[in-house]
């Protein structure tokens, strides 16, 4: 198989990626300190709309037309924004940043299995198998600890990791779904699903949250305003210009750097101190993703 170059302008749009990401869990940890859960995602939403509006019309992107478009725009906007965001935000006020960061990262292998029964010719093969197996034992190093310790860990704390893990693994659905909708121009599908997922988190946090009563602290703030303009818009856009330009091959890199990254500014700027567990369980995921993609490779070359 001919080695492919990619030149540096993939490079630093990958590393600009992956800084992006990995920056999320810390500033949902940090908004969490002034806003509550709705809220946030409801702010983080609202600008990454904005700013997506602003580049759909320098890029002359139409809205969908048809009713079947915007059903489908519609799941999108549930499977990957509103329900993954909800529980991802939720389940990080209990847990580590580091520790969500890690827990995301089971989403490739979420990919494995749905794909299995969603996409023809993406069956599970043994080597994809073996990378499931050795992923699923990193999210069981890793939680498993903890759900077998209540009496020194609390519950809130279990369920926060449990629902950082279902985030990813909807994350994993909307991936599957995306690649089963009918095909439509990337910057599109991303203002539509954002548009949606913002009037519906909006319309929530105001049914159950007073979002105006909030008095943040300007860390707080800033997280928000972070979230909302890079890892949500900007990081959409960065993401399918990668797609487009360096393949998903090469894309998968992220799923590598991420994990690592997040759990390196937890500990730096948040103080977090993971335990063995969660190295070993990133170790473990991280590897088991590995094996996976690296049998999907084989299987496109």
């Amino acid at each position: 198989m001919t080695r492919v170059h990619h030149p540096a302008t993939h490079w630093v749009l990958l590393a600009c990626l992956v800084t992006m990401w990995s920056t999320t869990y810390l500033s949902i940890k940090v908004a969490l300190l002034g806003f509550d859960t709705l809220t946030v995602i409801a702010a983080r939403l609202v600008l990454g709309s904005l700013v997506l509006l602003g580049i759909a019309a320098a890029a002359g992107s139409r809205l969908p037309r048809t009713r079947r478009e915007w059903g489908w725009m519609l799941w999108l906007a549930l499977l990957g924004n509103c329900l993954p965001f909800f529980f991802i935000t939720w389940g990080t006020q209990h847990i580590d940043s580091s520790l969500a960061g890690i827990l995301v990262a089971v989403m490739p292998l979420g990919v494995l299995v749905l794909a299995h029964y969603a996409l023809p010719g993406e069956r599970i093969t043994r080597r994809k198998a073996a990378g499931f197996v050795l992923g699923f034992t990193g999210v069981v190093v890793l939680i498993g600890p903890d759900a077998l310790d209540l009496g020194n860990t609390s519950l809130l704390q279990v369920l926060g990791q449990l629902a950082v893990l279902g985030g990813a693994l909807l994350y994993a659905a909307n991936a599957v779904s995306a690649r089963r909708m009918p095909r439509m121009d990337s910057i599109s599908v991303a203002l539509s699903t954002l548009l949606i997922a913002t009037v519906l988190m909006v319309a929530c946090a105001f049914w159950f949250e007073d979002p105006f009563a909030a008095t943040p602290p300007p860390e707080a703030v800033w997280s928000v305003l972070w979230m909302g303009i890079f890892p949500t818009a900007v990081a959409t856009i960065v993401y399918f210009q990668l797609i487009r330009m360096a393949g998903a091959s090469f894309m998968a890199l992220t799923n590598y750097l991420t994990p690592g990254i997040s759990v390196l500014l937890g500990m730096v700027l948040l103080g977090e101190r993971p335990g063995w567990n969660a190295f070993a369980g990133m170790i473990l995921i991280l590897a088991g993703v590995a094996i996976a993609q690296s049998a999907w490779k084989r299987r496109q070359a």
